[in-house]
Formats: C-alpha cells, structure tokens, sequence
C-alpha cells in the first residue's frame, strides 16, 4: 500500500495497526511458534486424537495469524520470510505445523503482490525502495537466525553455564540488533543501511517475539503438571 492509498476502515485491517500493537503482535507470534514445536515434536501429555485435532486446529490458527501479521508492514513482511528460513535452519520444516504455514503465507503473499498491490487493508508499501528494504530485513533476520541456530548447537553441552544459556535462548541476535540499531540511530551504519528500514522496530519485534517463545517454554512443564494430575 502506498503511502497516499486510503487506509481501511476496519480496525482489524493490517494496514491499521499500530507498531506498538506490532510490537505485542511480535509476542503472540512467538507464543504460538513455540506452541507448534510442542505440538509438533509431541511433548505435550496428550492422545494421538488429542495431537492430531490441536494440531490442526494450531495450523489454521497460526496460518491466519501468520499472514495478518505479515501484512502490517514490510518490516514484518521481511521478518515473516526470516522466520520461515530461521525454522528451515533449525530443521523444523519436518512438521506439518510448520510447513503449511511456510509455503502457504509467501502464496498468499505473491498473490496479493500480483493482483492487490494497493489495496487499502494492507500495510505493505510497495512504492520507492520497497525491494531493498524487503532484503535488508529478510537478510539481518536470516543472519542472526541461522547464527542463532549453529551456536545454539555447537554451544549445548558448553561448561560453562552463562554461555550455554546466552546461545540457547538464542540472545546472539537481540545483542547484535540492538547494536545495529543504536549505530543506525547515528547514521553509522554502511551503504545506507541506517535509512534502509525501521531498525527500532526490527528490535523490538524480535525481542518480544523471543519472550513469547520462552514464556510457551516455560508453561510446557505446567501444563504437563496439570494434565497429568
């Protein structure tokens, strides 16, 4: 959408989002990331009935959610690509839950590039240079994802207990984007990149996005506790 189309007048429309509403959006994003790995690799107490209906049940949910969610901004957008290659580079894409959302999403986006370019319900902004900024997100989120990756298994069984928690909650990348985006708010960055996209959005997306991931991390054993009672 560009900057001069008219924005929808539904307020679940993407194109009216807040990025502070992005920002909690972010959260629930990987709240429900977290959600499929439980689903997807079974560690749940629930039948093989229970697993298959929650499942689907997550897919659909986390497609829908997925998509609106990428249509906020082209920040999210590119944030949506790293995600599906951040699960491809952590072998996660062996799942159901996982790879019906990852094909399914960039579909929905190319259709909608093709035949809705402008369309008032988005926030996609596909004027100016909207294709740099598009591989400016995709490529820093597909950095640190897969630097998160690689360290988060070359540092499991590490001694010492600082670094093996720093790698596996995967803080590499709020460390490193958090260093970009204070050189960005000093125009430090090379080749433009300090204009290129919202770096304090590219923070703080991800950095609640993480902390919805732990909090589903930290409610698996709960909720094991409760159906096991």
């Amino acid at each position: 959408m560009s900057s001069t189309t008219k924005k929808s007048s539904s307020s679940f429309a993407p194109s009216n989002i807040t990025r502070q509403q992005a920002v909690a959006y972010s959260f629930v994003m990987g709240f429900l990331l977290k959600w499929n790995d439980v689903l997807g690799d079974k560690e749940i107490l629930f039948t093989e009935e229970q697993f298959q209906v929650a499942a689907l049940i997550s897919t659909i949910c986390f497609c829908a959610v997925e998509i609106h969610f990428s249509l906020i901004n082209m920040e999210l957008y590119g944030m949506m690509l790293g995600l599906i290659s951040g699960c491809l580079l952590g072998g996660k894409l062996d799942i159901y839950v996982h790879v019906v959302p990852s094909v399914f999403a960039p579909i929905v986006h190319l259709l909608i590039f093709f035949f809705f370019k402008n369309a008032s319900w988005h926030g996609l902004d596909y004027s100016g240079s909207w294709a740099k900024k598009l591989l400016v997100v995709f490529s820093h989120v597909f950095f640190v994802a897969a630097v998160d990756e690689i360290t988060h298994e070359f540092f499991e069984d590490h001694p010492n207990d600082f670094i093996r928690m720093f790698f596996d909650r995967r803080l590499f990348s709020d460390t490193y984007t958090v260093i970009v985006w204070l050189l960005s708010t000093k125009k430090l960055l090379p080749f433009g990149l300090s204009d290129a996209c919202n770096w304090t959005a590219m923070f703080f997306c991800p950095l609640t996005f993480g902390w919805g991931y732990d909090l589903m991390r930290a409610l698996k054993p709960v909720i094991n506790d409760y159906l096991s009672s």
